[in-house]
């Protein structure tokens, strides 16, 4: 016999009858990317004959079914309270003695109850269940009964098992979110606003495609994936999760998200209109054919070739890449940057034009001026790469931390890297924040030291920026990262 703290823990059987369930049956192995979760309910029932009982222990081999033996007990009456207790070795109560025990304790509350006259369900909630499947048949239980309340309670004991199976692959929950906004899942965003797409599976591989024939926009094992440049138009995204079973199989289950864009481009393949063609942003990658008047009142992007038969006016900026054939005038009160143009009429500008190649058969007026430089535009300094459409500068700033800085460590290391196929690569780097140095009576002295690197980047060159900061900062300079086109193509 072996004993534990109410004495020892004999042979005789159990007086009360029991149920063993689980949810889900079988039991859920985890997996090395999500972590099961079950729980284990023993229903125990009145016998025949009258039964009192103050105690109902559970054993549960530790590490076996719980990769961190966590749990969580409960009971359907409220005549019960619960305690996950301590471990203790198998010999002490009458198990496998090469194994240690989590005890998880059921106490009736007072004396009054220790007859039983009605079930109940004591619950164990398993967190963080065990990768392997199987048949785990080493738990035990306990009961501190006797059949008359005037003799001496017995320590009776029982053993069961639950049953293990294989993860069954799933995928749910596949929502969007504003990636800066917290996790709450929504459906409509504005252009270029951060998205995050997050989703709940046990798959060991996860990808993500947006278009019919593309490669996966993201492989991985991570459960969730940031857009951070956002979305310009509404996209349907397709989650494939995937995992290898034991007859070394690969299983798929597929999901899907729409991403809704409230104010997304518009990039249709060709436009015709007999009458007037007009927009707050007209944009178009196509052929445009405009019978009569074409105008824009926010401005113009277009890529195909554009024929207008009457005026064309834009009042806000204009960029026309394709060639431009107008018989009547043209009219732009913003800034205005054409291909190859050919002009009948009269060419107006009242702000800034630069053209690549024109041709005009009325009159050429510039009232503004012609500039080169477009729009500093304030982009990302988290390690990422970028195109540069035209040639233009990148520009990193190193500001040190606010405050009294006497006595803080704060630096890093900013390097500007450009490239391309067949090129010659080439960086500069920069280093800023606080800087230290002794003075005449051989003790530190700290003062501010910002910093700032500039890279000329030639146009279609992959260019980025890389960020170290020292590992034992107090406070971390704030990096900044600025691209400044020669033109209004972006970097």
């Amino acid at each position: 016999m072996n004993e534990n703290e109410y004495g020892a823990v004999t042979d005789a059987p159990v007086l009360l009858t029991y149920t063993i369930m689980t949810d889900p049956a079988p039991l859920s192995a985890s997996t090395p990317t999500y972590n099961s979760y079950g729980t284990i309910t023993v229903t125990v029932s009145p016998a025949a004959a009258s039964v009192y009982c103050k105690e109902i222990d559970i054993y549960i081999p530790s590490g076996i079914v719980s990769q961190t033996d966590q749990f969580v007990a409960s009971a359907d009456s409220s005549n019960w309270q619960t305690h996950v207790g301590k471990e203790v070795p198998g010999d002490r109560v009458g198990l496998n003695p090469r194994l240690s025990y989590v005890q998880v304790k059921f106490m009736c509350k007072s004396p009054e109850f220790y007859l039983f006259t009605s079930p109940v369900n004591l619950t164990v909630g398993i967190q963080q269940l065990t990768q392997q499947p199987g048949w785990i048949g080493s738990l035990g239980l306990t009961e501190m009964s006797t059949n008359d309340s005037s003799q001496p309670y017995i320590l009776r004991s029982m053993t069961f098992g639950v049953s293990v199976g294989a993860a069954l692959l799933f995928a749910r929950n596949f929502t969007a979110s504003a990636a800066d906004g917290g996790a709450s899942p929504a459906g409509v965003f504005t252009n270029g606003q951060p998205i995050q797409l997050s989703w709940e599976s046990n798959g060991t591989e996860f990808q993500i495609f947006e278009a019919a024939g593309s490669g996966p926009l993201y492989t991985g094992t991570d459960n969730s994936f940031k857009l951070s440049s956002g979305l310009a138009k509404t996209t349907t995204f397709i989650l494939a999760a995937s995992q290898t079973d034991l007859r070394a199989e690969t299983q798929y289950i597929y999901d899907s998200v729409t991403v809704v864009i409230s104010n997304e481009d518009s990039t249709p393949h060709s436009v015709t209109a007999a009458g007037t063609v007009s927009g707050a942003l007209v944009e178009s990658t196509g052929e445009m054919f405009a019978q009569g008047k074409f105008t824009g009142s926010g401005g113009a992007s277009l890529e195909g070739q554009i024929d207008v038969n009457g005026n064309l006016t834009m009042t806000g900026p204009a960029h026309l890449n394709g060639p431009l054939n107008v018989e009547g005038g043209i009219q732009c009160n913003g800034n205005a940057l054409l291909g190859d143009t050919s002009i009948n009429g009269t060419l107006s500008a009242t702000n800034t034009a630069a053209f690549q190649s024109v041709i005009v058969s009325g009159l050429l007026g510039l009232r503004g001026g012609s500039n080169i430089f477009g729009v500093p535009m304030s982009l990302s300094s988290d390690n990422v790469a970028y195109i540069a459409h035209t040639d233009g500068y990148a520009i990193a700033t190193i500001t040190p931390p606010a405050g009294d800085v006497s006595s803080t460590i704060s630096t890093c290391i900013v390097t500007l890297q450009a490239s391309i196929a067949g090129g010659i690569p080439y960086e500069v780097s920069a280093t800023g924040g606080v800087a230290t140095a002794y003075n005449s009576a051989w003790t530190t002295v700290n003062w501010y030291s910002p910093n700032s690197i500039t890279l000329p980047v030639p146009q279609g060159y992959k260019w980025k920026i890389t960020v170290n900061q020292y590992s034992k900062n107090d406070k971390n300079p704030t990096v900044s990262l600025f691209w400044i086109p020669l033109g209004n193509n972006e970097g």
